[in-house]
């Protein structure tokens, strides 16, 4: 059960009931590779707007405590080998006036930070900070430089921004546990400032990536290349970008990011660590680069537009091979602890130390976990399967609690089959499907999981949803399917057209299944005609399925022709079909519990490797 939590205010009581009568999922997970690994954390945005300074105010001693906004998360970050943030905006001295503004409120955004908020920074553990961004120059050249020396004071290391041009072209490296990182720092927008005018007069001041429209473009452009060369001639370990980039307040990357994402991988880089959107975007492999294109802000009190919704993310080596071995998520909620103050929280953190909270928050606080991990890891997790970590590893959410070692014995025999091939050979995968593909009733893990586990370097797309149809994935999840363009298309969807036998929702005949199934295959073709597609037979269900409306015989009878037409288009269409349920029942037959959980859905364990298993020895 969730820990009891103080409740303020009772609201929306009927949700708020099902949020705290929802169990947990505490069992330990697997993490002795990750637990003895070199952690690298990262966070975004470190904003102060106007109320956020003024609240900081102690009126008594006349100094600004900025402690609290980072209290919560000082385990985390103190205890990684190295954390980064980005120091968003100047410490210019008092002399000058503080944030302006809380931006949205119609008065012009200068930032200025006091300087005890880079006290703060340290003491929270972050020992790396990035300068390179948009409000760079908010109080000017002076400072600009003044930060510079405002972070040397507090012994914070630095890049992004430089006081000449000897300092801009030393290069930072930083041995970490005996692994050596090259670090450079870009901004592709500086306020305030005609980006071209600025690498005019001040070309050490900051590095710059420029749109092509920028008279300097070549010129730059050699600059970042050599910029790169000399990483390289360092002979690091590991090429890390930090990279202010990318369009406010969006959930997903724009063509800019990855534009410069993928010139930055070509060029060398190993780990891309963005930020700018103040909104979390996803985790992502590109080829031999690991990309972090937004963890979100860090407590910024404007929380409009999901600015609450933020994460910290980290980075594993293995000690002894110094290999990347994955990375995590750990998703926060930006909370306003007193009027105008906001601090970061934890989520898992919330739940496990019966944080204050109010019955509000914490209807927000169930929204927020469900956007995080949706948007950063690819899976939506609801807050009765938090854990504190997400791993994401090769390119999607993996669980590690759940050890994987019959289905790798399985899949290494059987690596000359259909399915292994597409699968190996495609970057991008999108499954759809109803609940069993969805994972709806196990914990969320869907029937591929054990499968996938094994390949690296594939993005996962998931677009399924439990008790959906043929013509309720057309009808809901059509832009979904569209915008996905991937090159390999799994297609798990039938079974509920034949068990509701619902006209409304449901394909009622044969020839209209297969209509909507072209349907399904044109949307996903609509930015992608080269796409290939796997169709999984619909599902058989239990003998006693009590959703559905037939007898045993029909209902069996009309699988089977909704099944026999499939395979037809298939063959039609050059297309994989794969029929796993004759192997699935022989199996499961005389111990149905060990497998499966009711009427139709494998368990998360033996179940899901079963239907894996099932899928990769019966592709031709």
């Amino acid at each position: 059960m969730i820990p009891p939590l103080k409740i303020i205010k009772e609201e929306n009581q009927k949700e708020l009931e099902i949020i705290m009568n929802t169990k947990l999922s505490m069992k330990l997970i697997n993490t002795n590779e990750f637990e003895k690994a070199i952690k690298i954390s990262y966070i975004g945005d470190l904003i102060l707007l106007k109320d956020q300074v003024i609240s900081a105010k102690n009126n008594i001693t006349g100094k600004y405590e900025f402690d609290e906004m980072f209290k919560n998360t000082w385990d985390y970050l103190q205890k990684s080998e190295l954390s980064i943030g980005v120091y968003e905006g100047p410490s210019a001295g008092n002399k000058t006036s503080y944030s302006t503004s809380n931006y949205g409120d119609g008065i012009p955004l200068y930032l200025n930070y006091p300087d005890e908020f880079a006290k703060s920074v340290k003491k929270a553990g972050i020992s790396l900070v990035t300068t390179a961004n948009n409000h760079l120059l908010d109080k000017g050249i002076n400072g600009a430089l003044r930060t510079i020396d405002v972070l040397n004071e507090n012994n914070i290391t630095h890049t992004g921004s430089y006081k000449n041009k000897k300092e801009k072209n030393k290069l930072l490296v930083l041995n970490i546990s005996n692994i050596k990182f090259a670090i450079l720092s870009y901004t592709s927008i500086v306020n305030l400032v005609n980006i071209e005018k600025l690498y005019e007069k001040y070309p050490y001041l900051t590095s710059i990536i420029p749109y092509l429209d920028n008279k300097y473009y070549n010129e730059i452009f050699q600059e970042i290349k050599k910029d790169f060369k000399k990483a390289k001639q360092a002979n690091p370990d590991y090429i890390i970008v930090l990279v202010h980039m990318g369009s406010e307040f969006k959930d997903s990357t724009d063509d800019f990011q990855k534009k410069w994402n993928k010139i930055f991988s070509e060029l060398g880089a190993d780990i891309i660590l963005g930020d700018h959107s103040h909104h979390v975007q996803p985790l992502e492999q590109l080829g031999n680069t690991f990309i972090v294109n937004s963890p979100g802000n860090f407590a910024n009190s404007y929380i409009m537009n999901n600015g609450d919704a933020t994460s910290i993310v980290n980075l594993y080596f293995n000690k002894n091979t110094k290999k990347l071995i994955g990375s995590s998520i750990i998703p926060m909620y930006t909370q306003e602890y007193k009027p105008k103050y906001f601090r970061a929280l934890p989520i898992f953190k919330i739940f496990n130390n019966s944080i204050s909270i109010t019955s509000k928050e914490l209807l927000r606080i169930k929204k927020v976990q469900k956007l995080i991990t949706k948007i950063m890891i690819g899976k939506e997790i609801p807050l009765s399967e938090m854990k504190e970590n997400y791993f994401f590893i090769n390119n999607s959410f993996i669980d590690i609690s759940n050890k994987r070692t019959n289905i790798k014995k399985v899949i290494e025999k059987n690596t000359h089959k259909k399915i292994f091939k597409l699968i190996n050979n495609s970057y991008s995968i999108t499954f759809i499907g109803d609940s069993i593909t969805e994972g709806t009733k196990n914990n969320f893990h869907p029937w591929y999981e054990p499968l996938i586990y094994y390949f690296k370097n594939k993005k996962i797309i998931n677009i399924s949803k439990g008790g959906y149809t043929t013509l309720l994935i057309i009808e809901k999840l059509k832009y979904q399917i569209i915008k996905s363009k991937s090159s390999l298309y799994i297609v798990a969807l039938g079974t509920n057209d034949v068990r509701y036998r619902n006209p409304s929702i449901c394909a009622m005949t044969k020839d209209n299944y297969i209509k909507n199934i072209e349907i399904i295959v044109d949307f996903a073709k609509k930015n992608n005609k080269n796409s290939q597609f796997v169709f999984i037979a619909p599902w058989l269900s239990n003998p006693n399925d009590k959703y559905s409306l037939l007898k045993e015989s029909e209902k069996n009878k009309l699988l089977d022709e909704y099944s026999e037409s499939l395979k037809n288009y298939c063959q039609k269409n050059n297309f994989l079909f794969i029929n796993p349920n004759k192997y699935i029942n022989e199996i499961i037959k005389n111990n149905r519990k060990r497998y499966i959980l009711d009427q139709i859905h494998p368990n998360e364990n033996e179940g899901i490797e079963l239907f894996s298993e099932a899928i990769l020895i019966n592709s031709s």
